[in-house]
């Protein structure tokens, strides 16, 4: 049996035709470029990565996060506006943004205090929630494909309800990485983490 396994913390998000459209034309019309497409199974809003992880530490993992998952109520946030991660001249990251996302920040602070309990590396850095669809290699057509992202730069795509915070396992693979759920944690008072795998 593996003792460790590759973990983080997440909201999953199902993408309704909107978003979906708005994806499929960028790779209808950027498919020469060299841009790996993030799956759809696979879109999630990121709380908390742990990375290799003893097995050890999952049950007070999961401890934390229904307890986390119980003192908070569910709520909307809207999936908003696209853009890029470093900049135009040189992009690695496509992504969605996402707004209303204050409640969503103070859960974040609250994984990242109690992961820190648990001798996790607590990140400091500026959190800007955001939906990674692709990870730019090459672009073709630069100008144009700045011109059409810039043009969705204020479109509502869609809200999400966040009521169940989600422990994943990532295991990497050639073909990409394969994300698996090992725990769901409803969120709300009567909330309780509903294992999806046990180990």
């Amino acid at each position: 049996m593996e003792e460790y396994k590759r973990l983080f913390i997440a909201v999953k998000v199902q993408i309704e035709p909107s978003l979906e459209k708005y994806i499929l034309s960028l790779k209808e019309l950027f498919g020469d470029s060299r841009i790996k497409w993030v799956r759809s199974d696979n879109l999630h809003l990121t709380l908390k990565f742990l990375g290799k992880t003893h097995i050890s530490k999952i049950d007070n993992i999961s401890i934390e996060l229904s307890e986390i998952a119980g003192k908070s109520e569910p709520f909307n946030m809207k999936i908003q506006g696209s853009g890029v991660f470093k900049d135009f001249f040189r992009p690695t990251i496509l992504w969605v943004g996402v707004r209303n996302h204050d409640i969503f920040d103070i859960l974040k602070n609250d994984i990242e205090n109690k992961m820190g309990d648990l001798n996790f590396q607590i990140d400091h850095k500026r959190f800007k929630p955001h939906l990674t669809i692709g990870r730019i290699k090459e672009i073709n057509k630069r100008d144009e494909f700045e011109k059409f992202v810039r043009s969705y730069e204020h479109i509502l795509f869609q809200m999400i309800n966040v009521n169940e915070i989600i422990l994943y396992e990532s295991i990497l693979k050639p073909e990409g990485p394969e994300y698996v759920e090992l725990e769901k944690f409803k969120m709300g008072k009567s909330g309780t983490g509903l294992v999806t795998e046990r180990f």
